[in-house]
C-alpha cells in the first residue's frame, strides 16, 4: 500500500492535498483516495526497475513482501511461519522506496514460478451451527513436496448456502498462518450459490506449506434452520525453488 488522502480533504483544506503527475509534463492536485495511491505506488515500482532493469513481476512482489515499513501507529500485525508481517486490511505495509530501490540493486531473479493442484468433488454438508472442518495434506501429493517457498496461495469452491452472505472461509498453512478468504457480512448479497469462486492470500509468502492445511467454513450467524453443501474444492499453490536475496 501507499498513503493517499481522503477524497474530498484536499478539497476544503490545500494542506492535505497530494501532488500526481498530470498530462503533457503537468502537476495534478485533484486525485484522491486509490487513484493517488496508485499513482504513487506506480512511480515507487518506476524507481524499482531503474535500479534492477531485469527484474521481472514476481521478483518485484518479493520486494515488497521484504521491504515494506510495517511501522505504520497502532495497526495490528501478524507474523507468517517466516516472520514476514501481514495484516488483513494493510497487506505488507507501506511501500518504502528506499528499502526497495536498495533491495533491488542486489536481488538475484527468483527461479520459474510453478503450480501445485489439489481438487476434490464432494457433497459435504455445511451446517448452519457447527464449524465445517476440512484437512488438506499437501504432503501427500507427490507433485507438492517440491514446494519449499510459497507466493500465492488460491482456493476455488463451489458451494450454496441458505444466506451466503454470512459464510466466512478461512484457510491455515501448517506453519499456524491463517488467513480470512472470505468475510462474511457482504451487506447486500442475498443470493445461496457461490460457483467457481477464486479466493487469494499472499500471507503465506515464503512459507514451507508441506504439511496439513485446515480449510474452515462457518455460518458467522449461528441458525440452526441455515444449512448448505461444499461440492468442489480445489487448492492452487505457487511457488518456486530457490530464494535468493
Amino acid at each position: 500500500m501507499t498513503y493517499g488522502r481522503d477524497g474530498l480533504a484536499g478539497v476544503d483544506n490545500p494542506e492535505f492535498r497530494m501532488p500526481a503527475p498530470g498530462l503533457r509534463g503537468t502537476c495534478s492536485f485533484s486525485a484522491a483516495a486509490s487513484s493517488a495511491s496508485a499513482a504513487v505506488a506506480s512511480g515507487i515500482i518506476g524507481l524499482v526497475l531503474q535500479a534492477n532493469p531485469n527484474l521481472h513481476w514476481r521478483d518485484v512482489q518479493h520486494l515488497i513482501a521484504r521491504c515494506s515499513n510495517s511501522n505504520i501507529g497502532s495497526v495490528q500485525w501478524k507474523k507468517n511461519g517466516v516472520g514476514i508481517k501481514v495484516n488483513d486490511n494493510l497487506g505488507f505495509g507501506v511501500l518504502d522506496a528506499k528499502a526497495l530501490t536498495d533491495g533491488a540493486k542486489q536481488w538475484k531473479n527468483v527461479g520459474p514460478q510453478m503450480n501445485c493442484t489439489l481438487s476434490f468433488s464432494e457433497n459435504t454438508m455445511i451446517d448452519g451451527v457447527a464449524t465445517l472442518k476440512r484437512k488438506i495434506d499437501v504432503s501427500q501429493t507427490a507433485a507438492c513436496v517440491r514446494i519449499r517457498y510459497l507466493e500465492h496461495v488460491l482456493l476455488v469452491l463451489n458451494l450454496n448456502f441458505t444466506l451466503r452472505r454470512l459464510i466466512e472461509v478461512t484457510l491455515t498453512s501448517p506453519l499456524g498462518t491463517t488467513s480470512i478468504m472470505l468475510r462474511s457480512g457482504r451487506r447486500f448479497d442475498r443470493g445461496r450459490t457461490i460457483q467457481n469462486l477464486s479466493l487469494l492470500s499472499l500471507h503465506h509468502w515464503g512459507e514451507n506449506p508441506n504439511g496439513e492445511w485446515d480449510l474452515q467454513i462457518r455460518n458467522t450467524v449461528p441458525n440452526a434452520s441455515q444449512n448448505g453443501m461444499l461440492s468442489r474444492l480445489k487448492l492452487i499453490e505457487s511457488f518456486y525453488l530457490a530464494y535468493y536475496f
